[in-house]
């Protein structure tokens, strides 16, 4: 029964462990057309956002306007093999900020929402964002799962010192 004791803590660490790789496993946008940030000279009427996997038949994405009016809409384009890109018509006519909100089912079955914005502004420079360092947000579940791994190696250590105490 004691080697059972010992094991128990070492198989719930090895178990968190995997939670962070598991919430790492949702699908994420890899790029955008227009890109997230971007200022247009030229008014579009077509946006496309492309996944890192494979989406669900019922994902999709809305364009509003600055005023929040819908401007455009899209889906999955079937006729990419790999079902990982969205699609879809957009009327940019107003100056302003436009937001693409975009939702998707991935593999794993999580639904994963976000948001790409961009501008549309005739009279401005054209620009797009730096990707050379795209940035990701740091994931609060990585860092819990490290830390209750942490704390799951200490539980042999406080047995042992409660034991010879």
């Amino acid at each position: 029964m004691r080697p059972m004791r010992r094991i128990a803590p070492l198989l719930l660490a090895g178990s968190l462990a995997l939670l962070p790789a598991l919430t790492l496993a949702h699908t994420e946008l890899t790029a955008s057309d227009p890109a997230d940030g971007s200022t247009l000279t030229d008014a579009i009427d077509e946006v496309v956002l492309t996944f890192a996997g494979e989406v669900g038949q019922d994902a999709g994405f809305i364009v509003r306007n600055a005023s929040g009016a819908e401007v455009g809409s899209g889906g999955v384009d079937l006729e990419v093999a790999d079902r990982n890109v969205l699609r879809g018509g957009v009327t940019v006519a107003e100056i302003g900020e436009y937001t693409v909100a975009w939702s998707v089912v991935g593999d794993d079955g999580h639904e994963v929402e976000g948001e790409v914005t961009f501008t549309y502004d005739p009279d401005g420079e054209a620009s797009a964002p730096d990707t050379a360092l795209p940035l990701r947000p740091r994931s609060s579940t990585t860092l819990t799962g490290v830390l209750l791994v942490g704390l799951a190696a200490t539980i042999p250590i406080r047995r042992a010192l409660a034991v010879r105490g």
